[in-house]
């Protein structure tokens, strides 16, 4: 009975006659296996990272709302800020939106 296999007759000149004779099928999944891994913790850090920059804009935000409602500090954000930090928590939210935007979370 001949095996099985997904490989349209189109490739068959792609394929080669006699598999490779140092193929191993544990060594393959063993490998798609810490593909995987490393891709979940990839994927952790960089929800991690994404978490702690949100926090940090958003308690920067807070902060400064706070200060103009009781009146005790600056009403300009540029000046609340400064023009550098301003310019930095800004990147980092287009950062995120092109993150998102292209799926790389």
């Amino acid at each position: 009975m001949k095996k099985q296999t997904k490989i349209s007759p189109a490739d068959y000149g792609f394929v080669p006659a006699d598999p490779d004779p140092g193929f191993s099928e544990e060594h393959n999944r063993a490998v798609i296996a810490n593909s995987i891994k490393g891709s979940e913790k990839y994927r952790r850090k960089q929800k991690r990272d994404y978490s702690e920059n949100l926090a940090e804009r958003t308690s920067a935000l807070a902060k400064y709302l706070r200060s103009v409602e009781t009146g005790k500090g600056e009403s300009d954000i540029t000046k609340y800020f400064g023009r550098r930090k301003l310019a930095e928590l800004r990147g980092e939210f287009i950062v995120d939106k092109l993150k998102r935007a292209y799926g790389a979370n």
